[in-house]
């Protein structure tokens, strides 16, 4: 896959890029920055191959918020269910991995006509630190009680302000401002 993203200069259908800067060791002996680079596989296909199960489709199957999100509720991915046999459909939240330290952060909530996964700030720290990336499961079970389940990627971005190790640089008049 990385001879494909060097030869093409993008990513495959279903894949994410994550790129993040990592806080250096810092001194005259380690004058670097580290930058880390982390590519995750998602799974466009459904989890299921029987023609009565309800099937789900969604908008796309991972979606980036940063760790400092504002806004007070944010919908993340639409989530349809649709069902052969014309049956009554919900969708439900089955699972959070990891639980740890935003497991209240997410919801599915109705968006009419559909159903949406959604953040929910200040229900639980964003931490790219502790949790990058989580994975939302849940299902949509029809009126007959049959059920299927997708699972969607949330990846944490930091949002971290620039760092200087040096005050002053070549070419510039007077000291940076902190």
């Amino acid at each position: 896959m990385l001879l494909d993203i060097e030869k093409n200069g993008r990513l495959p259908q279903h894949y994410a890029l994550i790129i993040w800067r990592d806080h250096p060791i810092t001194g005259p002996e380690f004058p670097h920055v580290f930058i880390r680079i982390a590519i995750y596989e998602l799974d466009p296909y459904p989890q299921t191959t029987d023609p009565l199960l309800p099937v789900i489709l969604l908008d796309k199957t991972g979606v980036v918020l940063k760790e400092t999100e504002a806004a007070t509720q944010t919908r993340m991915m639409k989530i349809t269910c649709k069902s052969s046999d014309g049956a009554d459909l919900s969708v439900r939240l089955a699972g959070i991995t990891p639980s740890f330290p935003c497991s209240t952060c997410f919801i599915v909530l109705p968006c009419s006509p559909d159903f949406c996964l959604t953040y929910l700030a200040g229900q639980g720290t964003l931490n790219a630190r502790q949790a990058s990336h989580y994975q939302v499961t849940y299902s949509c079970t029809d009126s007959d009680g049959r059920n299927s389940s997708s699972t969607a990627d949330v990846f944490i971005q930091p949002n971290e302000t620039p760092y200087f190790d040096e005050t002053t640089y070549p070419g510039l008049k007077g000291r940076l401002p902190y």
